[in-house]
């Protein structure tokens, strides 16, 4: 915005006039948000309550999410309390304006389709790619932001500064602080690089009297435990999901841009307190009735995946989900048995959909086989000796299941050159055991466009060349 002296002296009397505010504001509270005249919106969160919450550690990341204010008072007219009703609703369907991290959670670098491959503004040495990772640089005071990532395309690593490592939550300070900042919407995209760089948000055109909805919201695993910060990015993490749903988010706060005084005896911006954090609550969804065997697993590829040189990698694994029925299935904290490593279940994340019809593949990783995935959950482990698999409601009643260990995985999918998975001809069927499925070939009908979501590299077009064969996603 602009950057005239008297604008520039309204902020600093504003600026005086926050920081007395500041003292004065009520203690209960969890904080303060100010719009300043430049349009920014900055947060000052307090640490109250939060070192009680044994969920709050620091892999845990606080988001300021932002969105244009949206009315869906019809929609949750009926419901007993209907601002809650509304926040979820405005989670579930509205675009995030902007947003502003307590502590970098791989934001800035990660892209659904190829997973987490920040932006290095400088590399060294220069133009080389060594095979093995090396140490840093001499004399780097800050280890984090000093990184190195394998390219496949390289056959070796890129190296560089990234202004945006992921960091661990600092549990030890009193206040977190977080802006969101204004731009014009006049200018280019390079105009903002600076701002890019530097600041953890991203920008948003504002203009005066534009009125905004803010949420502060914890996601508790935002991050990995790693001593290496480019091995913190945690693709499973609830701030990736879209929708979003964080863990718990506070009661909306409306915002209404104010850029300029509005009389004589006015001046220009906005104070807002953060309600307290034992006000805070999920914005859950309501699982839907699922009867028996209205969800199968449609295919599974337990061997891993091959590229198309021979070399395997075992945990590229994924399961697929189809729901059978003729709606949309919420499936919020369904169990799934078996897909886990000994006799651990996966949990399906709150508000998971599963559309009618269609299948929902769920992986390990993506990133080196698979381009994409419908949901990523990093605990996945697929035994190859098979498992008894089973869906299962959050309170574990048995929605379909079957046994996969004699012989293993009906001896369907294979574990040989190319990799394949397991696959049902017909998902609408309901499946009776594991040989109702086939081994998955590349001589399906429609199979180049059902294997399109496997990276080039990967994807075998014959089942006797070496790759991966599979259809992740499509029934």
């Amino acid at each position: 915005m602009g950057n005239t002296k008297s604008i520039g002296l309204v902020v600093s009397l504003l600026l005086l006039g926050c920081a007395a505010d500041i003292g004065n504001r009520d203690i209960s509270k969890q904080g303060t948000v100010f719009q300043y005249p430049d349009g920014n919106i900055t947060i000052f969160l307090n640490n109250r309550g939060f070192l009680d919450n044994p969920k709050i550690t620091k892999r845990s990341v606080f988001i300021a999410y932002v969105f244009r204010r949206a009315d869906y008072a019809v929609e949750c007219a009926s419901e007993p309390n209907v601002q809650k009703c509304e926040d979820k609703l405005i989670f579930r369907n509205e675009k995030i304006d902007s947003l502003a991290f307590s502590n970098e959670p791989g934001f800035f670098g990660y892209d659904p389709v190829y997973g987490y491959s920040p932006l290095l503004v400088a590399d060294y040495p220069q133009g080389s790619y060594p095979t093995e990772m090396p140490p840093d640089p001499p004399g780097m005071q800050d280890p984090d932001i000093w990184q190195c990532y394998y390219s496949s395309f390289h056959k070796g690593y890129r190296c560089g500064i990234n202004n945006h490592p992921i960091r661990y939550l600092d549990l030890s300070l009193s206040q977190f602080h977080m802006v969101v900042y204004a731009a014009d919407g006049k200018g280019y995209p390079s105009s903002y690089l600076v701002d890019y760089n530097k600041f953890q948000s991203l920008n948003h055109p504002v203009q005066d009297g534009m009125r905004f909805y803010v949420y502060l919201a914890v996601h508790y695993e935002g991050i990995l435990e790693h001593d290496l910060a480019e091995k913190r990015f945690y693709a499973g993490s609830s701030v990736f999901r879209r929708p979003v749903l964080p863990d718990l988010i506070s009661p909306r706060i409306p915002i209404r841009i104010k850029l300029l005084a509005e009389g004589p005896y006015d001046a220009p911006g906005s104070v807002y307190d953060i309600p307290p954090f034992e006000n805070w609550y999920k914005p859950g969804c309501e699982a839907s009735q699922v009867q028996q065997d209205d969800i199968v697993f449609s295919e599974i590829l337990w061997a891993g995946s091959e590229d198309i040189n021979g070399i395997d990698d075992s945990q590229d694994e994924f399961f697929e989900l189809y729901n059978r029925t003729d709606q949309d299935l919420i499936v919020s904290n369904f169990r799934i048995r078996g897909m886990a490593s000994g006799t651990k279940e996966i949990t399906l994340p709150d508000c998971t959909v599963l559309p009618a019809k269609k299948a929902f593949a769920i992986h390990r990783k993506v990133g080196k086989a698979f381009k994409t995935a419908n949901l990523v959950i990093p605990e996945i482990a697929i035994s190859n000796l098979g498992k008894e698999i089973a869906i299962l409601r959050p309170d574990g009643s048995v929605i379909h299941s079957l046994n996969c260990t004699s012989p293993a995985w009906g001896s369907q999918g294979s574990n040989l050159s190319p990799k394949r998975s397991m696959s049902l001809a017909n998902p609408d069927i309901v499946p009776t055991s594991c040989g109702s499925y086939q081994t998955t070939s590349s001589t399906q009908a429609n199979y180049a466009q059902k294997s399109s979501r496997i990276d080039t590299p990967f994807r075998s077009d014959s089942d006797s060349l070496p790759g991966t064969i599979a259809t992740p996603g499509f029934p």
